[in-house]
């Protein structure tokens, strides 16, 4: 597990403790570009109060600066770190320190490693939208254990084998039970598999991502997921200042120490009830779409009731780097030794697939009646889920078109010159069910 954030000593009043958290979160941006003669500046940094620079430097001393800062080389030019504007009461922070494009080649590279590859990249942000019961957590826990244990995703995609950190901002004991589930299946263990679980994870909390980046530098994971945005955002949901805030770090992770971020996100009250798809359906702030260098969106059909149903369909609304992947559904199999597997089954398409219309009353009466046996509009009523009132109707209209014949007082049969398959022009929109 990681280990809860140590608490900062912050003195004094809330307002000079807010100052203070600015001025950390200042130079956790900073710390890539810091020069060696970087540290000494800190100390004299213009328009800042001796105790801010001194939470600047406990910073520094925390997240072992020196070592990132010693690694750069000395040919890189640097210029001084802070300059205040007189005009400006404010005091105007910049990192100076501008590399040549080869160092730039040299430190980042140009070629993206794939986890799976179409789909998710190591050193980058993945986020996966989807609605409630689309198997997104089901498919993400089968992505972990084909990393952890070097299998295949969906018992079709070939991984990398690393190490995974999960953490769970909604429900632990049903991370557990998946786990378990899969490892039943695939007859592995994944027991040493680190995960945070609920505990308060703040992706705008300067202590959390200390720690998470800890965590990460200490364990070199291949795989970090997090579910969801949802939890572990606390920022307001439509602001896209506060969603870059909360993005940003975690692009930088993944870059900075290889692996790949993927983050489990839901969608609008519109996507939900599969009114809107893909981009229009993603919740909150558009921002998230920008900041997220992959973006794969999960469906599923809907029962009547708005349960998921049957498989679920993956594809890619956005890929920043590579060919994006065909779309392809996926489902669950139980297996016989009481396991469960998440399968791919194979390639679909991104078309809007058209839920079958309702059956129409007049559908429902003409189904019902029998050719040889005569019934009551109440026994009809009673198959076809109808009230009385509306059976006799289309009983009426039926017996017009001479499909229906009413064989004794109120007794009813089908006839037989009756067709089952209603014309495309029968309009028949007046019918209500029984509640």
């Amino acid at each position: 597990m990681i280990a809860e954030p140590l608490a900062l000593d912050l003195e004094g009043d809330a307002d000079r403790s807010g100052e203070r958290m600015g001025m950390e979160r200042l130079a956790r941006s900073l710390a890539p570009y810091l020069a060696p003669e970087a540290l000494t500046q800190l100390s004299n940094l213009a328009g800042a109060t001796d105790d801010e620079a001194l939470t600047i430097l406990a910073y520094v001393a925390r997240a072992e600066l020196s070592a990132v800062a010693g690694s750069h080389d000395s040919s890189s030019s640097s210029l001084p770190l802070a300059t205040r504007d007189d005009d400006d009461d404010s005091t105007q922070l910049r990192a100076r320190r501008f590399v040549t494009v080869a160092e730039l080649r040299e430190r980042f590279g140009t070629v993206r490693e794939a986890l799976v590859r179409g789909f998710i990249s190591v050193g980058e942000v993945t986020m996966i939208p989807g609605p409630p019961e689309s198997l997104k957590s089901w498919s993400l826990a089968d992505l972990a254990r084909a990393v952890f244990t070097g299998g295949k995703w969906l018992a079709h995609f070939e991984v990398p084998q690393g190490s995974v950190l999960w953490v769970e901002a909604e429900r632990a004991a049903n991370l557990a039970y998946q786990f378990d589930k899969l490892a039943l299946a695939y007859g592995v263990n994944l027991d040493a598999m680190r995960v945070l679980p609920p505990s308060g994870f703040d992706l705008l909390s300067p202590e959390w991502l200390d720690a998470l980046e800890t965590e990460i530098k200490q364990h070199t994971p291949k795989l970090v997921v997090f579910n969801s945005w949802r939890t572990i955002y606390r920022g307001r949901a439509a602001d896209p200042i506060d969603t870059t805030r909360a993005m940003q770090p975690l692009g930088s992770l993944a870059e900075r120490y290889a692996c790949a971020v993927v983050i489990v996100d839901q969608l609008n009250k519109a996507g939900g009830l599969g009114l809107t798809r893909g981009m229009q359906a993603h919740s909150d702030s558009l921002q998230k779409e920008y900041d997220a260098d992959t973006v794969l969106h999960v469906e599923r059909d809907r029962d009547e009731v708005g349960r998921g149903v049957g498989p679920a369909r993956l594809y890619v609304g956005k890929s920043r780097y590579g060919q994006a992947g065909e779309p392809f559904v996926f489902e669950l199999v139980n297996c016989e030794n009481g396991g469960v597997k998440v399968v791919y089954a194979g390639e679909t398409t991104v078309a809007r697939r058209e839920a079958p219309k309702p059956a129409r009353a007049k559908e429902k009466v003409i189904n019902a009646l029998s050719p040889t046996e005569a019934q009551t509009p109440e026994q009809i009523a009673s198959i076809t889920n109808l009230v009385v009132g509306t059976v006799k109707n289309k009983l009426t209209e039926l017996q017009g078109e001479g499909r229906a014949v009413n064989v004794e007082r109120g007794r009813w049969r089908r006839s037989s010159s009756s067709s089952l398959t209603l014309s495309v022009n029968d309009d028949d929109d007046e019918w209500e069910e029984v509640s």
